[in-house]
Order: C-alpha cells, then sequence, then structure tokens
C-alpha cells in the first residue's frame, strides 16, 4: 500500500470509529436517561431494593430502550479494529487531527466498551426486554482486547516495520554530528 492510500485509510478507519463511538453514546446512554427522567417524574422509580434507577418496578422502565440498536456500532467497531491491524495509525497524529493515536483510541473503546455494558444490560427482566444489548456490549469488549493486543504488539515490535506507529526513524551518517549534545 502506497503512503498516501495508507493515509487515507486511516482517516477512513477514524471517521469511521468515531461515527461509531458516537451512535453508541446516543443509543446507550440517550434512552436510558429519558427512561430514567420519566421515572422522576412519574414517581416510578424503584427503590434500591428494587435496583434503583437501573431496576425494574410497576410502570418502569416507560419503554423499551432498544438496545439491540447497540448491535449497529458494535460490528462497526469490531470491523475497525481488524481493519487496523496492518496500518501504523500514524495518520491520526498528523497535521488537522486531534493527535489520536491507537493507544487512546484502546481507552476511548474501553469506555465505550463499560458504556455499552451497564446501559445495555440496564432494565434486563422488565417484560419485553432481552439481553440483546448485553450481548453486544461484549463484541465492544472483544474490540477492546483486540486494540489492546495489537497496542502491546507494536509497542514490542512484534509487528512488521510498516505496521510500527512511530515515524520511520532516518540513520545517521557516520559523519554527522549530534544536534542534542552541549
Amino acid at each position: 500500500m502506497t503512503p498516501a492510500g495508507r493515509l487515507k485509510a486511516e482517516k477512513l478507519a477514524g471517521a469511521a470509529f468515531w461515527c461509531a463511538g458516537i451512535v453508541l453514546v446516543a443509543v446507550t446512554l440517550l434512552p436510558v436517561l429519558v427512561i430514567m427522567a420519566i421515572g422522576l417524574v412519574t414517581g416510578t422509580t424503584p427503590s434500591e431494593d428494587e435496583g434503583g434507577i437501573y431496576g425494574v418496578a410497576s410502570g418502569y422502565p416507560a419503554f423499551d430502550p432498544q438496545a439491540w440498536l447497540i448491535w449497529i456500532p458494535a460490528i462497526v467497531l469490531l470491523a475497525f479494529s481488524l481493519f487496523t491491524i496492518p496500518l501504523p495509525m500514524r495518520g491520526m497524529s498528523g497535521r488537522g487531527s486531534a493527535g489520536l493515536s491507537r493507544p487512546v483510541l484502546t481507552y476511548v473503546t474501553l469506555a465505550l466498551f463499560l458504556m455499552a455494558f451497564v446501559n445495555g444490560g440496564a432494565f434486563v427482566g422488565a417484560p419485553g426486554i432481552g439481553p440483546a444489548g448485553l450481548y453486544a456490549s461484549l463484541v465492544v469488549g472483544l474490540t477492546f482486547v483486540l486494540l489492546l493486543l495489537r497496542t502491546i504488539a507494536g509497542a514490542l515490535r512484534l509487528v512488521p516495520k510498516s505496521w510500527r506507529e512511530g515515524t520511520p526513524v532516518q540513520p545517521r551518517s557516520p559523519g554527522e554530528k549530534d544536534i542534542n549534545v552541549a
């Protein structure tokens, strides 16, 4: 792959990652917040013995949060992690970007997994609400594991040179002086 093609692939992968992350946050967080607000306004929020705000009581949750929608961004994130295994992700830290690297994307994926796991499993057991969101969150967890393993492999230099994250080092000629020496 040419350097220009690799940079284009990295930028496309980065855009797909952030779009999937935003959709995941919206799909997991917004319905739960609306259900909690309705429960507070109507007074149907379960007691601590019934599971608190993530519990189930008469009239709570007010509607099915459609946690199965977590599958859509989960599949995109998994495809992202598989697609970017051979990419060094140098374009993510280049000019015009937010300065993101593979480790930062790994941490963000961990946060997305935790959010999907908690909110995807919310209200399971209520009439008509199954564990589909919980299963989808495990796919996000798999994405985190793949990114973590790829990050560690890159840091330990267990991947080919063309896959490594750092910028290529230019060897100095024998007569060249080091400008950092006083």
